[in-house]
């Protein structure tokens, strides 16, 4: 699956990269025009369109992982905030 992982790493950058060449044109402020704005859209829905089986397979496969990550950060948020309640309290 580590490749899955660099796939998707690989996308999102080359998206990324891309979203930000093409806004070096300098036309700032001059509005998108319908046909511009309709490629835009196109070129965002293919590039979720393709990321988002990557992404989701991404999830599926670190899903416990990322429960456990989030239930210690909860559980460490919450002892965090007792201890802050208990001070504010003077006990």
């Amino acid at each position: 699956m580590r490749r899955s992982w660099t796939t998707a790493a690989l996308a999102l950058v080359y998206a990324t990269g891309a979203i930000g060449l093409a806004g070096c044109e300098g036309e700032e402020g001059r509005p998108l025009s319908s046909a511009e704005r309709r490629e835009v859209s196109q070129r965002y829905a293919d590039t979720v369109r393709a990321i988002t089986p990557l992404v989701d397979s991404l999830c599926v496969e670190r899903h416990d992982d990322l429960v456990a990550a989030l239930a210690d950060s909860l559980y460490a948020e919450r002892v965090a905030d007792l201890e802050r309640q208990t001070k504010r309290l003077g006990r």
